[in-house]
């Protein structure tokens, strides 16, 4: 009898084991089948064209069950050397999603395609949830049918709180001073103080001012997003803001030079120096206000330190970048052209 019940514990345990190594073997299929990433897509990896120190990915995500937690995207090379990473921004993937990368080493200037890997990997870089093979196009925004170094189709979305309404009157120059695009928006209750442009699409070699006049408002601020519908939301390729903290017109003219080297005044940059000292406050906080040594007829640009011309203005107080950097102010009299160097941080 005592053997009898030995047998049978015996099997039990047999019967036991086989249940945990069969429950295991599902769990590990169902992890498995979750992170093969069949709904999702890879729909574009670009440099961008106002910071090349930034790679950009365009992915969507149409499951419904999983979501891809914390996810964060990883660019290598064909040795299998990690070229650009991104920080965890998001609690996951859903819909159309825009993500940034930065490089682990300093992004040469060059527009040559290469093949990398791109990986997803989830849970603060815990998982690797899938791998793509990738043919990376610097200046190529693949959705758009452009093509390498095609345009770069926008739309400028405008937003202010004034609440009696605000008007913004856009207008479009290329290098040779021809207007190639103009249009007012208008921002008020009806709007929900929100407006939208047509599209229109922007070289990758040339030199556009963008003049900018609005009636007076305390605070505006505008962007330029992809204009494709079904975009992720903070696809954005250039966005500006002023927080007047009054009530004040804004008329100023911005530089848009997809990639930089398009603006004939770029060389000015590497003239001789004046000290930083006479900005002032140098350094000064992104965003913050700084100024400049200037007198009336003068003429002030400003230059990031890739030669990209960000701002064209008349005016003795700037507002510094969004983006912490090294950067250059050359203001241009009747008399000579000095160089400052602003410091952004």
């Amino acid at each position: 009898m005592p053997e009898r019940n030995g047998d049978i514990l015996e099997i039990n345990y047999i019967r036991f084991m086989r249940f945990i190594l069969i429950s295991v073997f599902l769990v590990f299929t169902r992890s498995s089948h979750a992170q093969t990433c069949d709904l999702l897509t890879l729909d574009g990896v670009w440099l961008d064209p106002f910071n090349n120190q930034q790679i950009n990915v365009l992915c969507s995500n149409e499951s419904w069950d999983e979501i891809y937690s914390y996810p964060s995207w990883l660019m290598r090379d064909l040795e299998g050397n990690v070229m650009a990473e991104e920080q965890v921004e998001y609690f996951g993937i859903s819909g159309a999603s825009f993500h940034r990368m930065v490089p682990t080493n300093p992004w040469p200037n060059n527009a040559n395609s290469m093949p990398v890997t791109m990986e997803l990997w989830t849970g603060f870089g815990e998982v690797l949830a899938c791998s793509f093979e990738w043919e990376f196009v610097p200046r190529e925004l693949e959705w758009t049918g452009t093509g390498d170094q095609g345009c770069f189709p926008v739309r400028v979305v405008a937003y202010s709180n004034e609440q009696d309404g605000c008007s913004l009157a856009l207008s479009l120059e290329n290098g040779a001073g021809e207007n190639v695009w103009s249009e007012v928006l208008e921002m008020n209750e009806s709007t929900a103080f929100v407006a939208q442009s047509d599209s229109l699409c922007l070289s990758q070699f040339e030199c556009y001012d963008l003049q900018a006049v609005s009636s007076p408002t305390s605070y505006i601020n505008m962007q330029l997003v992809d204009p494709a519908e079904g975009m992720a939301w903070n696809l954005q390729h250039w966005s500006y803001y002023s927080l007047f903290g009054e009530v004040l017109s804004l008329d100023t003219t911005f530089t848009l030079d997809l990639y930089g080297g398009n603006c004939s005044e770029a060389q000015t940059v590497s003239g001789s120096e004046v000290p930083r000292t006479l900005l002032h406050p140098n350094p000064v906080g992104v965003g913050g206000r700084f100024r400049v040594p200037f007198e009336i007829g003068d003429e002030m640009t400003l230059w990031d330190g890739v030669g990209h011309r960000i701002a064209l203005d008349q005016s003795a107080e700037l507002m510094a970048p969004s983006i912490a950097g090294v950067y250059y102010v050359v203001v241009k009299s009747l008399r000579n052209t000095e160089v400052y160097t602003l410091i952004v941080r």
